[in-house]
This record gives C-alpha cells, structure tokens and sequence, in this order.
C-alpha cells in the first residue's frame, strides 16, 4: 500500500517507484507506533538495524534484506 497524503512532494509522480536509499535506518522509525509493515529491501542502507524497531508491538511485516545492515533485528 503507498499512501501519499497529506505530505510536501511536489512536482509528477514518478512512473517508477524504484530506489537506492543510503545511509542509516533512522532511529525515529521506532516511534512509528501503528506502523504495520516496514519493506525497506534491495536499497543500499548500511549501519546497525536499530533496536527499538523492537518496540513495534503493531509491526506485522519488516524486510530488510539485501542491504548493508549490521546486528540483529528486533
């Protein structure tokens, strides 16, 4: 499901909704309490998985495969 309401894009939205995200998984996920499925796969992300994605007690679904991650997931 992409829901992309009430937010500040701008500009057409892109026929391909491929990606290449880099960098951290932001801790501030964790406080995304009603959060149900997180897909965050085949990006380039690196760094630790962040422990209080542990606290999502709604999270069904989480996939952070085929990235650079470190750790455990929660």
């Amino acid at each position: 499901m992409i829901i992309l309401s009430n937010n500040n894009f701008s500009g057409q939205v892109p026929s391909s909704f491929g990606n290449a995200f880099s960098g951290h998984i932001p801790r501030t996920l964790g406080n995304l309490k009603q959060l149900v499925a997180l897909n965050l796969s085949y990006n380039n992300l690196d760094g630790n998985i962040p422990s209080n994605l542990g606290n999502l007690s709604r999270l069904q679904h989480l996939d952070l495969s085929n990235n650079k991650l470190r750790g455990i997931g929660p």
